[in-house]
């Protein structure tokens, strides 16, 4: 037994426990979003979805300059003092990017609060301002534990963002949206105070965040241009996911929002699994590239993409055959109606592997242009298309074809490039995979 255990790739067990626990704080995330979604009415559901769209798009952002290049950096690193450096660099910029989210917050309450709803007013400038600088540490700490390939603890993480939070609305079953809120950011504060006990090494001189830069104590330089690209990116990918939600709650309300965002989130069910498969690969691809070895990268693509795709197979048609079970399981009769849009969305979870590969391969590669190109080709057509369905009222079933179309031009633009990265012809076989 202790030979078999040897012999196994400690890569792969680690990546393996990363996805597992990712998957279990889907299941949790899941289960609280079916509570949300049975204990609000429709409206104030579609509001809820409204605001963690803002929310998760504000993050992206502010992720967007700093993950992708810290992780890279960090795991081509050898010795821990060149690791502070851009660890260093991380937080001031995360610091100073989130004091000029909160200015531009605060000019647009001015300029433009009256245009914003009353409900969805109070969220944004009340209470987000206090989210956003709350899951300032919890970020950052996040991604040094992913740079530094400590993916227990980034999943603990993770898991003490949604597990008491499922259990605050377990027990407080008559639950309003404040109540919601409220919930949502003590918890945030609560990770604070955890992270400050008992991770305090994640965090930095605080004379660093307030001094300007020096180059022998941050690589801020190294990371804002490796991120200059990587963030138009990030913010191109999140406005993939979120400018759907706005344009709809645009031209039908948010309660067209709650029943687009049923099935949506289902789709998760295949993306948590995925994005940590895929995350675990990121350094290990960054460190192949870095040390010239594109045959072990390229063999290490194909393979991690064609085992996780047939994987997702069977799901896809066990969901899709039982699409209206799922529903009333997940949600209940209240989006029954949405079972179309959840069937068309199976075959979108089909092509998912791939563009998420492509994007993380041709950024470890160092071609964050291409992977720019590649989300912004894909958000045009997408909005482009939505505007279109939404004016001329075609339905929803025609925003998730939108999305499908947009998704089929971003793989057939990344294999290309990926074709002339490699130079050699068979390498457009990885667009049969």
């Amino acid at each position: 037994m202790k030979k078999i255990l040897a012999k196994l790739n400690t890569s792969f067990i680690e990546r393996s426990s990363l996805m597992m626990g990712n998957i279990l704080n889907a299941g949790l995330g899941f289960l609280t979003f079916g509570i949300l979604a049975r204990g609000l009415s429709k409206e104030d559901f579609g509001v809820w979805v409204l605001y963690l769209s803002v929310f998760g798009f504000v993050e992206m952002l502010r992720a967007g300059f700093i993950y992708q290049a810290l992780v890279k950096f960090v795991a081509a690193c050898k010795e821990v003092a060149q690791q502070q450096k851009f660890i260093v660099g991380a937080w001031q910029i995360s610091f100073w990017l989130t004091a000029i989210i909160l200015v531009v917050l605060f000019i647009v309450k001015v300029l433009f609060g009256s245009y914003f709803f009353i409900r969805f007013s109070e969220l944004l400038f009340i209470q987000y301002p206090v989210a956003i600088c709350l899951m300032l540490p919890i970020n950052m700490a996040t991604m040094i534990f992913h740079s530094r390939q400590q993916f227990i603890k980034l999943w603990f993480i993770n898991f003490l963002q949604s597990a008491p939070f499922l259990l605050t609305l377990f027990i407080y079953k008559n639950f309003d949206l404040q109540f919601v809120v409220n919930t949502h950011l003590a918890i945030r504060a609560l990770i604070v105070v955890y992270i400050l006990l008992f991770e305090s090494g994640v965090f930095v001189r605080i004379k660093y965040l307030f001094v300007i830069p020096q180059s022998t104590e941050s690589a801020y330089k190294e990371l804002m241009n490796f991120s200059r690209f990587t963030v138009l990116s990030t913010v191109g990918t999140s406005l993939l996911k979120n400018v759907d939600i706005w344009l709809i709650n645009h031209f039908a309300g948010a309660s067209m929002v709650a029943l687009y965002q049923i099935p949506l989130k289902l789709v998760e069910v295949f993306e948590i699994p995925l994005r940590s498969w895929a995350m675990s690969a990121y350094p290990r691809f960054s460190r192949m590239f870095a040390e010239d070895n594109l045959q072990e990268l390229k063999f290490s693509f194909r393979k991690e993409l064609l085992i996780f795709t047939i994987g997702i197979v069977p799901i896809i048609g066990i969901v899709f055959h039982f699409s209206e079970e799922v529903l009333l399981i997940f949600a209940g009769n209240c989006y029954r109606e949405a079972e179309i849009l959840l069937k068309f969305l199976m075959i979108y979870v089909l092509l998912l592997p791939t563009d998420r590969y492509l994007g993380i391969a041709l950024d470890a590669m160092n071609l964050p242009k291409i992977n720019t190109f590649k989300v912004f080709m894909m958000l045009f057509v997408n909005i482009f298309g939505d505007f279109l369905v939404l004016h001329y009222q075609l339905g929803l079933s025609a925003v998730i074809g939108v999305t499908l179309l947009n998704i089929t031009i971003g793989i057939f633009i990344g294999v290309y490039f990926m074709k002339q990265q490699f130079n050699e012809k068979h390498a457009i076989a990885i667009s049969s995979i």
